[in-house]
């Protein structure tokens, strides 16, 4: 679970205006929720990652089993999905990402 203080490494937004349900079905728009990637550790809004990265064609995997996670869609796109961390607190693929994001 995400801290109340956690926002989006984009835009700087929070994540206050949602409440997990448990269950994320077809009808869902999961595109504002702060989410933390499960691969690369970015904590972003999917729509905002989709915003900054328009040459992004994958939506990314929502893991229903733990709220607030995924792997990005940036990760999913790059042959990464599946492949998620131990740990977010040192994470050697943020140097490849930060390039991704600056492309």
């Amino acid at each position: 679970m995400l801290s109340r203080e956690a926002a989006c490494e984009l835009c700087g937004g929070g994540d206050t205006d949602h409440e997990w349900t448990g269950d994320v079905g077809d009808d869902d728009d999961w595109s504002t929720w702060l989410m933390e990637c499960r691969v690369c550790c970015q904590l972003v809004h999917p729509a905002c990652l989709a915003a900054f990265s328009p040459d992004l064609t994958h939506t990314g995997v929502v893991d229903e089993d733990l709220p607030s996670s995924w792997d990005c869609a940036r990760c999913c796109q790059l042959g990464l999905q599946g492949q998620s961390r131990v740990s977010c607190s040192v994470n050697p693929l943020m140097p490849i990402i930060a390039i991704w994001v600056q492309l």
